[in-house]
């Protein structure tokens, strides 16, 4: 008798999930508890970045079980997302390199926002281009 086994791609959402909740709460508390000690800090910081890690790895897992066609499409999506995410990074660091970027509105919390963002919009842009 086989064994029924949770299929990988709803694990990592759900590890996805996980993480998004630990780094948001993380960030808050770090950034509303100035005098936290350095130990609890750590810990504090080392949570989301554990989860992060386990999330990475069952993505990893679940697109090495996937048809050509989904790998074609994650792949595009990842490309994107990366040469998009450096182009931000270029216009950041040179917006700051001329003392026009103010890290009141934009700073690296930001970021990982946007990197998500790209992820999705050349995830979608190669699901269009692959499933028509």
């Amino acid at each position: 008798m086989e064994k029924t086994k949770k299929p990988v791609a709803k694990k990592s959402v759900v590890w996805a999930a996980v993480w998004a909740v630990s780094y948001i709460i993380s960030v808050y508390v770090l950034k509303h508890n100035p005098t936290l000690p350095k130990p609890a800090a750590i810990v504090i910081l080392t949570l989301p970045i554990v989860l992060f890690g386990v999330f990475i790895y069952l993505y990893i897992k679940g697109i090495s079980a996937m048809d050509e066609v989904k790998l074609r499409i994650q792949f595009e999506a990842v490309v994107m997302g990366f040469s998009l995410g450096l182009l931000l990074l270029m216009v950041l660091f040179l917006l700051d390199l001329a003392n026009l970027l103010d890290y009141e509105y934009f700073g690296y919390p930001h970021l990982l926002l946007f990197f998500i963002a790209f992820y999705y919009i050349g995830y979608r842009l190669a699901y269009r281009k692959y499933m028509a």
